[in-house]
Order: structure tokens, then C-alpha cells, then sequence
């Protein structure tokens, strides 16, 4: 009874798009707005539980999910049902978009996990993402398109913050200085 009460009064799903239609979305230059789309639906495909944000930007979007969403326990392993996110996300890091870029930042909680003593266990957090960007570049995604932070406060999230950038304006150089 209890069952039937719950799956009565849940809020609808949406169903968005099935992964068969937008793992080919990309056409061969897609522009700011098919590259935002395709790690929109990567993520609201294969990550129910994830919150996806498009900043007024409209350039940005932020990511924010549990970290259970992607390993399991205190594993350093990536779980096996996200595979089609990674390949779905290092083919948008990979696209050439015209005069675009992208990026993915991993930004985490450096107190986000805690050992059986209490303690911070860095190493964990780190092992993570380190093995979440190695598996984007064996995929495909470019290693200059992701970078890793940390902030305060995420507790026991992760949260990706993807930006499409004129490519002009995305790398920092040193040229003015060295004249």
C-alpha cells in the first residue's frame, strides 16, 4: 500500500531524450548553443539525480550531484552505468565548434570525504577526478579542456562547471609581457 502511495504522488519524470538520439546530435561544427544542449542531455540522461543549471551567461552550466552518482562507496572507480555519460562528454569536449571552445572544470569539497576515522582523505577525491579526466582524454576529450578545483562547502557533491569560450579569449598568454 505504502508502494502505491508513493509512486501515486511522485512528481512526473521527464524523459527527455533517449540516449540513441543525442549521442549523435553533434554535427561536424556545432555552435554554443548545440554543444550547451548535448552536456545538458548527457547528464540529465544518464544522472537522474543530478542538478543541471544554465547560468544567464548562457555559456555556463553547472552540474551538482551527489558523488554516489558516480562511484560507489569510497571506490575510486567510476561506476559501469556511467559509461555513456563519459563518451557522450569527451565527444562535446572534443567537437570544434567555429572559434569555439570547451571546458570542463571538476570542482569538489577538499573536506568531502572522510575516512572511517573522521579524518580527510584527500587521496580519495583526488584518485577520483583523476580518474574521471583520464577516462574523458582515453574517450577523446582533449587534456586542455579539463581542469580540477575545490571549494568549500559542496559536502558529499561534485559539481562540473562547463563553459564554451571563444577561442580567442579562452587560453591565457604571456605574449605582452615577453616584449
Amino acid at each position: 500500500m505504502i508502494d502505491s502511495l508513493v509512486l501515486t504522488f511522485q512528481p512526473p519524470k521527464d524523459v527527455g531524450t533517449s540516449k540513441s538520439e543525442f549521442t549523435s546530435a553533434l554535427d561536424d561544427t556545432p555552435n554554443a548553443d548545440d554543444l550547451m544542449r548535448s552536456i545538458r542531455q548527457a547528464w540529465e540522461g544518464s544522472t537522474p539525480l543530478a542538478e543541471v543549471r544554465q547560468l544567464s551567461s548562457g555559456r555556463v552550466m553547472l552540474v551538482t550531484a551527489p558523488l554516489r552518482e558516480y562511484f560507489t562507496g569510497r571506490e575510486t572507480a567510476i561506476r559501469g552505468d556511467r559509461r555513456d555519460l563519459i563518451l557522450q562528454v569527451a565527444k562535446t569536449l572534443a567537437a570544434k565548434g567555429d572559434g569555439l571552445v570547451s571546458e570542463l572544470q571538476f570542482v569538489l569539497d577538499p573536506d568531502g570525504v572522510k575516512g572511517e576515522d573522521g579524518a580527510v582523505d584527500s587521496g580519495v577525491q583526488l584518485g577520483r577526478i583523476s580518474i574521471f579526466a583520464r577516462e574523458l582524454v582515453a574517450n577523446g576529450a582533449p587534456p586542455d579542456t579539463i581542469t580540477v578545483g575545490f571549494r568549500r562547502g559542496l559536502g558529499r557533491n561534485l559539481q562540473l562547471r562547463y563553459f564554451v569560450r571563444d577561442k580567442s579569449r579562452a587560453y591565457l598568454t604571456f605574449d605582452s609581457l615577453a616584449r
